[in-house]
């Protein structure tokens, strides 16, 4: 599992899709997963975001979704000093949703979700044929 981590728009999945095409060329069976797609799944199955959006540009993730009381309960509300009628957008959805919930759940969450994810070879994305020899895991610092 070769693991890549940078802010936004760094060009992480631009550098797992080289490494995966470039192994793939050689014969080797690589995967690509991110952290991230069991939470842009949930938002999208779960909270009506429009499917594209988590995955998009800074400018579709900065899309209004309407107010945080919509989305969230009180005490979630106020987080960074935000009301209820304050407008919430899908990066704060993913943001919020991602850490002050389901990490709330249990602090390895994400790691535990990733684990099953790799236990069961559920990936993004397969180049090759058979099981993976090489995954690449795009991860978003916290």
């Amino acid at each position: 599992i070769i693991g890549i981590c940078g802010k936004k728009q760094v060009g992480k999945d631009t550098f797992a899709d080289f490494g995966c095409e470039i192994l793939s060329s050689k014969g080797i069976t690589c995967a690509k997963t991110s952290f991230a797609s069991p939470l842009k799944r949930f938002v999208v199955d779960y909270l009506g975001v429009p499917d594209g959006l988590p995955e998009g540009t800074n400018d579709d993730k900065a899309t209004v979704m309407g107010k945080r009381g919509d989305y969230l309960n009180p005490e979630l509300c106020s987080i960074n000093n935000a009301k209820e009628e304050d407008d919430i957008n899908v990066r704060e959805l993913l943001q919020v949703y991602g850490t002050d919930v389901f990490r709330g759940v249990h602090s390895n969450f994400w790691i535990n979700v990733f684990n099953a994810r790799v236990k069961n070879l559920s990936f993004d994305e397969v180049c090759g044929e058979g099981k993976p020899e090489v995954v690449f895991s795009v991860v978003n610092p916290t």
